[in-house]
């Protein structure tokens, strides 16, 4: 998260048409204390040392140089295989070198799987020197993929570089639900992506393997041979800004590499990706959920929350917003329920 606010940081002053200077603070942690401000945000340790999974020299150069690449705000994050994407490159140009006239602006969408798609459009004239303006439009349909996956979007232009992280799901289509039963609060919002669906006080609704429904103290119990999904807490605000000068409700969310996150593409930390559908999470302890059954849990000050949890018998979700309609938020749902109609 430290990383990713950074890059987003310094490119938002970048793309400002009238910044013409500005600082980065702080290049190293400079020291915290328990009672006053913590200020371990540099882009290096103490010991002037890279940061697991922080920017690297050259991520840093990219976005901190006198002429940086840009890429405007409007550009999705979260991509349909089949939907068209569109995103304006921009261009600070404040280097004493000179830059190419009619020069080609590279472009193209890389995974660990290899090109997605790739092109190279025009910036026609010498770019003048000055604050961002926009040099080009990188578009293309998104490619078919069969699963999710985690691609950069990298652009090249003369000797500039730059590349964003960007996410692609597959086309959806509406999946059986005739093996489902849910809460009337919920249905609404189900029964569009699982047609067959019926709700909790149907005739029919014990004899669904899988039900679904709000987490309470009081909810009905399950029908013999029935696995029940939990999933509370999808209101209110995003919960994935970090605290910077004194620690807040998101210091730090940690996934599982678990069955029930198959298809949904994460190295174990919070990305941008859940940035959509990350809530707030249910304080711990929460007895349902032993200590060994947690999948995702996330750290705020002095406490702790939990955002996914227990097992294929019963799966609490917290602070997840499953039920958005966005494509990663239904992803996450369809990953919860076939973890849950799996046989063991």
């Amino acid at each position: 998260l430290q990383g990713y606010y950074q890059k987003a940081g310094l490119e938002s002053a970048r793309r400002d048409p009238i910044c013409s200077g500005y600082s980065f603070w702080s290049l190293s942690d400079c020291g915290a204390s328990s009672s006053g401000p913590a200020v371990s945000q540099g882009l290096l340790t103490y010991f002037f040392e890279l940061k697991k999974k922080g920017l690297n020299l050259e991520e840093m150069r990219a976005c901190n140089s006198p002429s940086v690449l840009l890429l405007d705000t409007a550009a999705p994050f979260v991509v349909v295989a089949g939907e068209s994407f569109a995103g304006r490159i921009l261009l600070a140009h404040f280097s004493q070198d000179e830059l190419p006239a009619d020069a080609p602006l590279r472009w193209r969408l890389k995974s660990s799987r290899g090109i997605l798609a790739e092109g190279s459009v025009r910036v026609a004239g010498v770019p003048a020197r000055g604050p961002a303006r926009t040099v080009a439009e990188v578009s293309f349909p998104v490619p078919d993929v069969s699963e999710a996956v985690e691609a950069e979007l990298e652009v090249e232009y003369a000797d500039l570089r730059n590349a964003w992280t960007r996410w692609g799901f597959p086309k959806r289509r509406p999946r059986d639900g005739s093996r489902l039963a849910a809460d009337a609060s919920l249905l609404e919002k189900l029964r569009p992506l699982y047609p067959g669906i019926v709700a909790l006080n149907d005739p029919a609704a014990g004899k669904r393997p899988l039900r679904i429904l709000p987490w309470s103290d009081k909810a009905p119990a399950a029908a013999p041979g029935q696995r029940t999904l939990f999933v509370s807490g999808m209101n209110g605000r995003a919960n994935v800004t970090l605290g910077w000068w004194w620690l807040g409700d998101q210091v730090g969310t940690a996934f599982l590499d678990h069955p029930a996150l198959k298809g949904f593409p994460h190295d174990g930390t919070l990305s941008p990706l859940f940035f959509r559908v990350l809530k707030r999470g249910r304080e711990l302890p929460f007895a349902p959920v032993p200590r060994e059954k947690i999948v995702a849990a996330g750290e705020g000050g002095d406490r702790y929350f939990l955002y996914l949890g227990g097992d294929r018998q019963a799966l609490y979700s917290f602070g997840l917003d499953v039920l958005s309609g966005l494509p990663e938020a239904t992803a996450l749902l369809d990953g919860f329920i076939d973890y849950q109609l799996k046989d063991d």
